[in-house]
């Protein structure tokens, strides 16, 4: 989590957290759930930008990050492969296919001029 949150300043961009988030995951041989994302945070909870915990196209393509925006960061690890699915009894629940343990950590981030405040 806090290498994404360090990757957090003016003129660097989104993909620049999702390569910072990645690189620690291969590092240690996590797997990164790729179909769950963070977001932007304003007047609504889930918005643009889209912030994946990998570098998912090129950092020139991604939007970069200017002062005031909030962006929720989510990192989300595994133990075994990226795959997930939607429990059917409930149809909210989360699960990894392979029925490896996964974990979700969030925080709020302000990117500011100095860089980024840690909003929760």
């Amino acid at each position: 989590m806090q290498i994404g949150i360090e990757a957090v300043k003016p003129g660097n961009t989104v993909g620049d957290i999702g390569y910072a988030i990645e690189s620690f995951a291969n590092k240690y041989k996590l797997g990164i759930i790729r179909d769950l994302v963070g977001h932007g945070v304003g007047k609504n909870l889930h918005e643009r930008p889209e912030i994946p915990g990998n570098l998912n196209k090129p950092l020139e393509k991604t939007p970069i990050l200017k002062p005031g925006m909030v962006l929720a960061i989510e990192v989300i690890y595994n133990l075994g492969k990226p795959d997930i699915y939607i429990d059917p009894k409930d149809g909210w629940t989360v699960r990894t296919k392979d029925g490896k343990i996964s974990a979700l950590f969030e925080k709020t981030v302000a990117v500011v001029a100095g860089g980024f405040l840690v909003l929760t």
